[in-house]
Order: structure tokens, then sequence, then C-alpha cells
């Protein structure tokens, strides 16, 4: 079963594919799909059938949806994380979290961050040294790092 790294919120086309290509060189397996969510404007118009090339090139999974919640739904999944600053308030440390197959994590591709229904959808994750909202490929190097790599 595949485990998801889902790109939310994005406008750039520039981030989406910096955060892809990010994603497909640090996550070797073929079975974790890289999601994107609430893509508008220049990504939905150019980042999403680009990233979709690069996805097929490289045989991996790529998957585009309207809302977050619609890849919750969808998706199936049991836990969502959500990377947020430690400035956001109450998180659970990043360093503690252990990934089952059906779960996520969720970054944002817009500095603005989550809106307050997104952030009900699951829970947010931080470490102390995340003070603003880092750019979509550093939080995809950031949690495959930490995460998916040191299974």
């Amino acid at each position: 079963m595949p485990k998801f790294v889902i790109l939310n919120n994005v406008s750039s086309p520039q981030r989406l594919s910096d955060a892809a290509r990010t994603y497909y060189s640090l996550v070797k397996e073929r079975d974790y799909a890289f999601v994107v969510t609430r893509a508008t404007g220049m990504a939905a118009q150019v980042g999403i059938p680009e990233v979709s090339k690069i996805a097929y090139r490289l045989g991996r999974l790529f998957i585009s949806l309207p809302t977050l919640k619609d890849a919750v739904e969808v998706l199936g999944l049991n836990k969502l994380y959500l990377l947020v600053p430690s400035t956001v308030g109450e998180f659970t440390d990043l360093s503690t979290i252990s990934l089952g197959d059906r779960d996520a994590f969720a970054i944002c591709g817009v500095d603005d961050g989550f809106s307050r229904s997104e952030l009900g959808l699951g829970t947010p994750v931080s470490t102390d040294f995340i003070t603003e909202y880092l750019p979509p490929a550093a939080s995809v190097a950031l949690i495959s790092v930490l995460t998916m790599r040191h299974k």
C-alpha cells in the first residue's frame, strides 16, 4: 500500500515541480505517491501536466485532487499529519511520528499556511527549529529524510 506526501494549495508551477522532483529524488519506493490538492492558476495549467510527465517517465505515482478533504476520503487515509511552524501552537514532534500504510504528510504550497478547516483534518506536526512555513521542496526533503527514509 502506498504512503503519501500531499502538497496542498499551490499556485506556482515552479514550486510544484521543485517539490515533485525533490520527492522523486529522495523517495525511491515506487508505491509511494506524490499528491497535489488545491492546485490553482499556473500550477494547475502548467505544473500538473509537467509533474504528470515526470512521474510517468519515472514510473512513479502522481495524484491530483481538488481538496485536502478529498485526499483524506479518496485515499482512505488513517492519519494525516500537517507540517506547520512551531509558532502555530500545539503540535506533535515530527521525530516521534511512526507512519502506517495509510498515513500521509501534508505540506503547504503557500506562505499563508493551512486554513483552520484544513488543520482540523489532521494532526499538526513540527520541530522546534521550524519557525516559518518552509518552501514545499524543503518540506518534502525534511519529511523524506526524517521519516520515510528511516523506517
